[in-house]
């Protein structure tokens, strides 16, 4: 699978007397084309994303808004709402979605993983 995206995330990043990062905030207004066996779809990604930096070494990450939107003739999916994420050196210790009633599909990452992997097969 090939996936291209293009737009802007501007940043911001906020650090204590130290210097060290403590918590930064993003604002993504991309575009993203999904391409694979001859198939292509169209999304966009827009919204906020915030992520807290903890002493543990962990990030926890809220993002809000649309996440993946794919509305063409054959299909609609689309997933938007807030997502949490807690991830450490380690990986991934925790993932949380919630969708509002505007959704038409709700699942988390790995869900929507095999989602697009389906509509390019």
């Amino acid at each position: 699978m090939t996936i291209r995206s293009w737009g802007k995330a501007p940043w911001w990043d906020w650090t204590n007397k130290q210097g060290d990062l403590v918590y930064n905030v993003s604002n993504p207004q991309l575009v993203d084309k999904f391409s694979a066996n001859g198939k292509s779809f169209w999304s966009i990604d827009e919204g906020w994303d915030y992520a807290w930096f903890n002493r543990d070494g962990t990030v926890f990450v809220e993002g809000t808004g649309t996440h993946l939107w794919v509305h063409d003739q054959h299909r609609k999916f689309r997933q938007y709402g807030t997502w949490h994420l807690l991830d450490s050196p380690d990986g991934l210790l925790y993932e949380k979605e919630f969708h509002d009633r505007t959704s038409i599909w709700d699942g988390n990452r790995a869900q929507g993983e095999r989602k697009i992997c389906q509509f390019l097969s």
